[in-house]
Order: structure tokens, then sequence, then C-alpha cells
């Protein structure tokens, strides 16, 4: 209906102008008024408008046929001319501001279907647009958004406040930015900046887009929570296997104690009976006392081997000699070996560089791996376990604890580490999966495999110290 009013107004217009220049006196250029057609016409539609512009020209013409004839032109000819290109100027400009119109419409459409919120703000930071997905994130409407300062309608807070600067220096700033919500939550985005600048290339506003993470962050957290529980009871479950092994050895233990208590006793009585004599042999008092203070020292290491197992500490990354603590740990179960009739051995490559790594734990896998050998070994007498060391050639050192027994039945290997996962029918099934995690966390690998023709042989492998460990270190604290 419209549509219909404007091109007979439009009509009623051209064949007015059409008779004032054809049949009045008047020598003025009165058909370039048809521009005015023209651009009433321009809004209806492409079609209409170049139909439009034909009939005002042709109008044109035939006013000036009519006002002039054959003759008598003088300027009237100029003002023709004039008046015709005019008109299609006013077409062409019409044409290009269609295009124009259409091509802001749909762009300003695409924006609307975006989820993205999209905001465009002046140089005061006024509101100038706003799309659909601001509507449904903010809360407030388009109509009730435009004119109003952004930074005070959101209460914007950017954390590192560096914003303007990069606006000024790169004419573009992303990062995230904190708002409040119609209701009153507040939200975390992230968001991106562009400097809009005039046709001189002068900034006349910004334009921005953001994407909520509000959820995302929060969800983030409660991860990283959990991942932190989870790393708590881990730590919580490997110190309780560790004195889980410490109780199967209680009895090793007791002995290794009781053997340097036992000698103190006896020396002590030996240098009592020393003293006693009318004439004191005072060399064999004080070798008596070195003794004494030798089986001290011995009946102290088992103690702080077996405290260092049993204590309870943050992991502490250091660099390792692991020849030093492989030979602590055949100490504190060579009487578990002699107990099962195992002969310990062990074979490391020489001059073996130092490992990264807690001594803590790297201890208490050092033990669970021998201990399991000590219990696999053949009970034949030939029994034996093996600890071999060498580098890998990849900047880690391969420790290998190897035994002669019957091996692991073939489906069992697939789930030896598995958490519950026993092939012992006393067993918990959580050594070898706290062993595995723990060389994990130290950067190394340990993997199980068969000997031929019997035999198992476990091998983890850790980091060499130096310049490379630097993200075990940080991944240890």
């Amino acid at each position: 209906m419209k549509r219909d009013i404007t091109l007979l107004v439009a009509a009623v217009l051209a064949l007015g102008i059409f008779v004032i220049d054809a049949f009045t006196p008047l020598n003025g250029a009165i058909a370039v008024l048809q521009i005015a057609v023209i651009l009433l016409v321009a809004p209806v539609g492409q079609r209409a408008l170049l139909m439009c512009g034909a009939a005002c020209a042709g109008l044109t013409v035939a006013s000036f046929a009519i006002g002039h004839g054959l003759g008598g032109w003088n300027g009237a000819l100029v003002r023709l001319i004039v008046s015709l290109v005019a008109q299609a100027i006013t077409v062409v400009l019409s044409l290009r501001d269609r295009s124009t119109r259409r091509s802001l419409d749909e762009q300003a459409r695409i924006l609307d279907l975006s989820h993205d919120t999209v905001i465009i703000r002046d140089r005061t930071d006024r509101i100038i647009d706003w799309n659909r997905g601001a509507e449904t994130l903010y809360g407030w409407t388009r109509d009730e958004a435009i004119g109003c300062v952004c930074a005070d309608l959101l209460q914007s807070h950017i954390p590192d406040g560096k914003a303007d600067l990069a606006l000024c220096r790169e004419g573009k700033w992303a990062g995230h930015i904190e708002r409040t919500c119609r209701d009153g939550r507040r939200l975390t985005l992230a968001s991106r900046w562009l400097v809009r600048t005039d046709a001189a290339g002068e900034p006349i506003g910004v334009i921005e887009s953001s994407i909520d993470l509000t959820e995302q962050i929060a969800s983030e957290a409660e991860r990283n929570q959990a991942r932190m529980q989870l790393s708590h009871l881990s730590a919580e479950l490997a110190h309780a296997a560790g004195v889980a092994t410490l109780g199967q050895m209680s009895a090793s233990i007791v002995h290794e104690v009781n053997q340097p208590l036992t000698a103190i006793i006896n020396y002590g009585n030996s240098t009592r009976r020393w003293l006693n004599q009318p004439e004191p042999d005072m060399a064999e008092v004080r070798q008596c006392i070195d003794r004494i203070i030798a089986s001290g020292q011995r009946a102290a290491d088992v103690i702080r081997r077996v405290r260092d197992m049993a204590r309870k500490v943050p992991a502490r990354p250091e660099a390792l000699d692991l020849a030093d603590l492989t030979a602590q740990v055949l100490a504190l179960l060579e009487t578990e070996a002699r107990r099962g009739k195992v002969r310990l051995t062990q074979t490391l490559a020489p001059g073996l560089p130092r490992v990264v790594g807690d001594r803590v734990q790297v201890q208490q896998v050092l033990v669970n791996l021998v201990m399991n050998a000590i219990q696999a070994a053949r009970p034949d007498g030939s029994a034996e376990v093996k600890i071999m060391a060498e580098p890998t050639g990849a900047g880690q050192l391969a420790v290998t604890v190897c035994d002669n027994g019957p091996g692991v039945p073939a489906d069992a290997m697939g789930r030896l580490f598995e958490a519950f996962y026993s092939t012992k029918a006393d067993g918990m099934g959580i050594g070898l999966s706290i062993c595995r995690s723990l060389v994990e966390t130290l950067g190394g690998t340990l993997t199980a495999q068969n000997g031929v023709p019997h035999g198992a042989s476990f091998t983890f492998t850790l980091p060499l110290a130096g310049d490379g460990c630097a993200g075990t270190h940080e991944a240890l604290r």
C-alpha cells in the first residue's frame, strides 16, 4: 500500500514538473526538479528506480521538444543536458546508496544472528548499536541500551587495564573484561575491540565482540580443584603404600636393628670387663668403644632409611646419585633377600650421571620393584635378582630390576599396572600402579616384560639432571 502511494505521488509530481516545464514561459532548468521524483522512488526498489529515471528523462526531453521545437534553442539545449546529466547522476548515486544500505543491512542481520555480543560505541563510549546477542546476555533491549555510556551501564572492569593503551598504539585490543548484567550477575568475558575510523582515518569509536567465559572459568576452577584433590589423594595413597611395604619388611627391619643393638650390648659388657681389670688395657677399651659407635651408626642408618620411607613430606626434586640410592635400597632389603635365599646383584654402568627426582619417591619405586622380584624369584636355591642401570641416550637413565622367577602370566601383562589388580593371592594391587604414577610424575616411564626363557624385568626411566630438567623441577613443585 505504502509503495503504491509513493509511486502515485511520484507520478503526479513528475507530470506536474513536466507541465510547468513544457507549457509555461519559465526559462529556468525546471526539469532538474525531476531529481526529487527519482529520490522519492529510490527506496521502492531498483527496478522502480531505473524505470523512474527513464521516465523522467523522457518527460524532460518531451518538455524540451514541446517548448522549443526545432529552433530557438540557444541556452535551452545546455539546460536540457544539465537536467539529464543531473538525473543520471542521481540514479547512479541512488543505486550505489541502495547497494550500500543492503550490504549494511546484511551485516546488521549477521551481527544479530551471532551468539557473541556486538556493541558499537562512539568516542565518548556511548552505545550506538547493540545486537541481539548483547540483549540476550546483558538483559537490556537495544532501544534501552543505545545512548547509554557503556562502562556505566555494564559496570565494566578490565583486570589488566591496558585496553586504552592498546587501542591508541595498535588500534585493537583483546583480553578479559568483567561486566554486570541487568539481574546483577557478574560476568567474565573474552573481548576483542577494534577502533572505528572515518574516511580521513580519524578514530570515531570502537566496535567490540565478546564471548561469555563465566561458566567455562567456573568449570575450569572446579577441574583444578578436583585435580588438586586427586593429587593429594594420590600422594596419600603412595605414602600408605610405602608404609605398607615397610610393614611387609617389619621382620627384616627388626632383625637389622637388633643386630647392631646386640653388638652394642656385647661390646659394652666387654668394655666394662676391661675397665674392671687391675690394669685396664686402654687399647682394647678404645677398640670396644669404636665398635659400639660403629654399631650405633649402623642402627641409626637402618632407622634413617626406614624413617625416610615412612615420613610424609612434599616431593623435593634434587639431583640424585642412583648408585648411592641403589646401595641404600639393597642394604635395606639385604635381610629380606637372605630370608628368601635370594642373591641380590647390581650392574651399574661406570660413571652414571645423576638423575633428577625426589629421593623418597625413587627409593619407594626401587624398594617395591626389588621386593616384588624377591617374592617372584625361584625358590630352588638359585634365586637371583639383578639391578642394572645405564643411560638411554635420550636424556634419561634406565633402571631395570629383573628376576629369574616364572614371569608374569600372559593374560596379566596387559593389566599389570591397573589399580587394585594383583597376581598375588594376598596382594592389594596398588604397588605397581603407584610406582608407575610416581615415575611418570618424575618425567619417566615404567614398563614390564617377560624374560627368555623365564623371569620378568621391570624398567623405569628418569630424566638426567641438568638444564633440560627444568620442566621436571617445576612439575614436582
